[in-house]
This record gives structure tokens, sequence and C-alpha cells, in this order.
């Protein structure tokens, strides 16, 4: 049921935060938007097309071999009009306040819990600071460390 439209931020615009140009099939990471509401306000969400999450979820290396984002919105395409239908169609059914995260709000481990991430073994089999770990770093710039066995 759709609540009242004066009682709750209305969508204004939204801008891709990412660029998407690659052709690559085999692309397996999100876009993130920013969308600028009626109050002012502004948030963020992932999109994943269904071919990119499936490349995601299809990598032999990922772990854990799952994902839950508050945030995510899967979309057909990248195409500017299937996201503003998208997009639209949330904000009418007031949804869209769910399907996305404050923008004063830090991506964390709490509101990301699968994390994108790339091991930057440097030498000595990737012992990086004087740590007897290697280094991952997901897409958006955090930083963890887990212990090698």
């Amino acid at each position: 049921m759709v609540k009242d439209s004066n009682s709750r931020p209305r969508l204004l615009n939204w801008h891709f935060d990412d660029e998407i140009g690659t052709d690559n099939p085999k692309e397996w990471n999100w876009i993130e938007i920013t969308m600028h509401f009626t109050d002012g306000s502004k948030r963020w969400s992932i999109l994943y097309t269904p071919e990119r999450l499936l490349n995601n979820l299809s990598r032999p290396n990922i772990d854990p071999p799952g994902l839950h984002m508050q945030q995510l919105i899967v979309v057909r395409s990248y195409e500017f009009s299937d996201i503003d239908r998208v997009l639209k169609a949330f904000d009418e059914e007031n949804r869209l306040i769910e399907a996305s995260s404050d923008s004063k709000e830090p991506a964390t481990s709490s509101n990301i819990i699968f994390m994108h991430r790339a091991y930057a073994l440097g030498p000595a089999e990737g012992v990086r600071r004087g740590r007897n770990r290697p280094d991952t770093s997901d897409s958006v710039g955090r930083r963890e460390y887990v212990n090698v066995k």
C-alpha cells in the first residue's frame, strides 16, 4: 500500500557514481548510484544486472559464496531508461527508501555483509606491512585482514 505522498520524501533525481563503460561479458562488479530526494536528503544504492550478479557468484574464489545487501537493486540493464523506470516504480510503491542507504552512513560490513575481496599479494606470499597475512581490499576501499592458515 502506498502511503500519502506528502508525508514522505520523494525521488527528485539520481546519478551514476561509477562508470559503466565495459564490454567485458565476464564483468562482475556492481555500479553505485546516488539519489536526491524532496527533503534535501541523499541516499545511495548498489545496482546489479542479472549477468554481473551471476558472474560474481560464479567466481571460484568467492568467499562466502553468497551475499546480502540492504541497498541492492537488480536491474535488467544499466541503460538510463531502465534504471529510471525501476527507481520511479519503487518510489511510487514507497520501497525506494528501504532499498537504499543514507549517504551519510558509511559502507560497513554491517550494511554490506558480502564484500568484494581482491587479494593484494605482494612478495613473500602475501606478507604486507610486516603482517603475516594477506591484505584484502574490496572494491569500495574498506580493508580487512584475514589469517593465513
